[in-house]
């Protein structure tokens, strides 16, 4: 389902977002497409208590999306269950599965909201199951592939 407010510019600006182009972007762990989306000062804060929670800019982000495209062996798929448009920002309601070298399988709802200005994120707020986040990756730090 997707709403919006069709006598804002700055809802028309998110409206025109291409969600699905940056969803495949965030999969695929493409950090040259995701900065084409970026703004220069574009923060992604994680809510939660696990070791992925935190204000974090893009290139701290790249880090940790890397880190995670190792462990998932890139086989991470997103699909969109849920979309609302409001003014400059953008809530998203997604699934994500992957199943780990170990046969562990990551299956997670997410749920961002994306905060645009000028057609490009600025801000991304996550929120996390920290519980099966911590659990399925524990700390990206003891999890990095060599």
């Amino acid at each position: 389902m997707v709403s919006h407010r069709s006598d804002s510019e700055d809802s028309t600006a998110a409206a025109s977002f291409d969600l699905q182009e940056w969803l495949d972007a965030l999969s695929r762990a493409d950090t040259d497409a995701l900065r084409a989306t970026a703004t220069e000062d574009m923060i992604v804060e994680t809510v939660g208590s696990s070791a992925l929670a935190g204000r974090r800019t893009f290139s701290e982000f790249s880090e940790n999306l890397a880190v995670i495209a190792e462990i998932t062996q890139r086989n991470l798929a997103f699909s969109i269950t849920e979309v609302t448009v409001e003014d400059n920002r953008m809530a998203v309601e997604f699934t994500g599965r992957a199943k780990l070298p170990d046969g562990t399988v990551f299956d997670e709802v997410h749920f961002v909201i994306l905060y645009l200005r000028d057609g490009k994120i600025y801000r991304v707020k996550k929120y996390a199951e920290s519980e099966l986040v911590e659990s399925v990756f524990g700390s990206l730090a003891r999890r990095r592939v060599s």
